[in-house]
């Protein structure tokens, strides 16, 4: 989804990293506060921790999300000296990649959790929760079909600025 800015904002792309820097680093934090919360919800109702696929899913969505962010910093941002244009190329597809990967496990994360929801409400057969619970996952997974698409489809609208390697972290 963060990428998406780098597709469709005519920005120049040195804001276009500041950005998407800004946004992963926002979703690390609320990733980390969820995680708590979670953990101590269920520690305080007595449920067992990460016995679902919807857990699974999660932590492995979550794992990537971090990796990301200590990818793309260290790389992409200049945090380690040398970061080679060759470097970037190499591992530009790999971030990309595993951005689309991030999408759909977080697609799959969501939608799990909301069968899980549904099964703990325990509704009657057929009632307008199952409809809400069902629309809300087919709107869900258009949303992530839509970011991929334009991921792997659209043409990024402004290209890349040329010739400015200051690192962007520690630029005055």
């Amino acid at each position: 989804m963060l990428s998406l800015r780098f597709r469709i904002l005519p920005l120049g792309h040195r804001i276009k990293k500041y950005i998407h820097a800004t946004l992963n680093l926002v979703a690390v934090v609320f990733a980390i506060a969820g995680l708590i919360a979670v953990l101590d919800f269920h520690n305080e109702q007595g449920f067992p921790n990460f016995y679902s696929l919807h857990s699974w899913l999660g932590l492995v969505t979550l794992s990537l999300l971090f990796l990301q962010a200590l990818g793309g910093l260290t790389i992409f941002q200049d945090l380690v000296k040398g970061a080679s244009d060759e470097i970037r190329g190499a591992y530009k597809p790999w971030h990309l990649a595993a951005g689309t990967a991030m999408v759909t496990l977080a697609t799959a994360t969501i939608c799990t959790g909301l069968q899980e929801k549904y099964g703990f409400a325990n509704p009657e057969k057929f009632s307008a929760h199952a409809y809400t619970f069902n629309f809300t996952a087919l709107t869900i997974i258009m949303w992530a079909f839509t970011v991929v698409y334009i991921l792997i489809a659209v043409e990024k609208r402004i290209p890349e600025d040329s010739g400015d390697r200051r690192p962007l972290l520690l630029s005055t």
